[in-house]
């Protein structure tokens, strides 16, 4: 399977002040593609809209600390997109990358609704790239890029698939966790792997840290994914095997109090 030159990207994710605003970055700026539109999803699912949530598990303090950071961002973020993405910053937000290079840009809760299937449709990509998508994606939707749907999941699959794997793998005191950039299909974290990679976790690892550190791996992966493919390099996807592997909810606030207590930290 093959890309043609200049393959046309749609990317789908959520509103996101840290790692995935870098990622789409890098995206926009290979040669091989066209980044076309970016979607961000606002649902109950987004950890934008999960602050309470972080706030009962990891406590007053450290869900003060992260408040504060997310403030600072959204400020930033904010003066950025006054002036159309225009200021020479790092760019705080999706919104703003998109701005900075005048690729279509909106907010919706439901790639999977008729009239944003429509949209994208329309504008014929090659392929869809989800980062953190916090939905699953229908028959509908996937089937619209001719090249597939590839997700980047923040763990090594088929081990910690499913939501926040970076607590899991902290709470279990694993030793390593690492991405994978994946086709999808109707089930979470499913579809043939395309390429992975182990990221060592370092002592004394916080749960934020471990995010941006896996996220930003993960987006030099689907780089590299998406780069081989449009220079027409074919890559056998292997089997994920997801029942070898296993699933993961939220945790609840109670396993979130739990990790606190033995020294876990979410900042």
């Amino acid at each position: 399977m093959s890309f043609d030159a200049e393959t046309r990207v749609a990317v789908i994710t959520q509103e996101d002040h840290f790692a995935i605003p870098e990622n789409i970055e890098k995206l926009i700026l290979m040669n091989e593609l066209q980044v076309i539109r970016i979607a961000a999803l606002d649902v109950s699912g987004s950890l934008d809209n999960k602050k309470s949530y972080f706030f009962k598990g990891f406590g007053f303090v450290q869900g003060s600390r992260m408040a504060f950071r997310l403030i600072g961002k959204k400020f930033i973020a904010g003066i950025d997109q006054f002036f159309k993405g225009r200021l020479p910053i790092k760019k705080q937000s999706v919104k703003s990358v998109a701005q900075k290079y005048r690729v279509a840009h909106e907010v919706c809760s439901d790639p999977n609704e008729a009239s944003f299937l429509k949209r994208i449709k329309e504008e014929k990509p090659n392929v869809i790239v989800s980062f953190s998508a916090p939905v699953v994606f229908k028959k509908e939707l996937l089937s619209i890029p001719e090249k597939g749907c590839i997700n980047l999941h923040c763990s090594h699959l088929p081990e910690y698939a499913g939501l926040l794997p970076s607590f899991w793998v902290l709470y279990n005191r694993e030793k390593e966790t690492g991405a994978t950039v994946h086709y999808m299909d109707t089930q979470i974290d499913n579809g043939g792997i395309l390429e992975q990679v182990r990221v060592p976790i370092e002592k004394g690892q916080t749960m934020f840290g471990l995010i941006k550190k896996t996220k930003r791996a993960g987006g030099d992966l689907m780089c590299s994914v998406l780069k081989r493919l449009a220079a027409g390099e074919k890559i056998e996807a292997r089997p994920n095997f997801l029942e070898k592997g296993n699933y993961y909810s939220w945790p609840s606030v109670d396993q979130m109090m739990e990790f606190r207590r033995q020294g876990g930290r979410f900042i």
